[in-house]
């Protein structure tokens, strides 16, 4: 189980995710998980780094059978919780896992395309600022695009040029200095 994504993107800034090691002692050995010690690094702020632990449930993790990788669904988990500012509450003895119980919240739903431009856009602001001739790899992407299923993403990316290109024409301006800043860097990143 290494298919993990290499960065996670927030509006506001990205974490480079490194797997130290997988753990089966201590708390993955008491609690029956499959547990990995990683890494999180702000490119653009060194001071902004953590190490955690991040677990899944044996049991879960051995009958998972769903086309999106596990490593991505778990990696999801993760970005929820850096993004309600409760990593925290992962880490530890104690720390919350991805388990049979939560895991359809990070499968995703079919969203309204508006919130699916909205979330894109956040995505590739953030990444063009950080990494500006870096290509963004799908699997980064899809973990930091939380809550839209795979399906709804992909049409989103289908419709977001035009989308990008309707902001102020029609009175709805989203993100405002955003938009300007991406558009003046030009093209969006490669999706590969």
């Amino acid at each position: 189980m290494f298919n993990f994504p290499g960065n996670l993107i927030f509006s506001d800034k990205i974490y480079i995710l490194k797997i130290l090691h997988q753990s089966d002692v201590e708390r993955g050995n008491e609690r029956n998980l499959i547990d990995y010690r990683i890494e999180l690094k702000n490119p653009l702020e060194q001071s902004d780094s953590f190490k955690m632990l991040l677990g899944v449930t044996k049991g879960f993790a051995l009958g998972y059978r769903n086309s999106v990788p596990l490593e991505w669904l778990l990696t999801r988990f993760l970005c929820d919780y850096i993004r309600s500012n409760s990593a925290h509450l992962l880490d530890g003895k104690d720390g919350e896992v991805l388990t049979y119980k939560n895991h359809r919240k990070y499968l995703g739903a079919e969203i309204p395309q508006k919130e699916i431009h909205e979330t894109l856009l956040y995505i590739f602001h953030s990444w063009v600022v950080t990494f500006p001739q870096e290509p963004l790899y799908w699997r980064d992407l899809f973990v930091s695009s939380i809550s839209i299923s795979e399906e709804a993403l992909k049409k989103g990316i289908d419709s977001f040029k035009e989308y990008l290109e309707g902001i102020g024409k029609d009175g709805y301006v989203f993100g405002g200095k955003m938009s300007t800043e991406l558009r003046k860097i030009g093209t969006l990143p490669k999706i590969i």
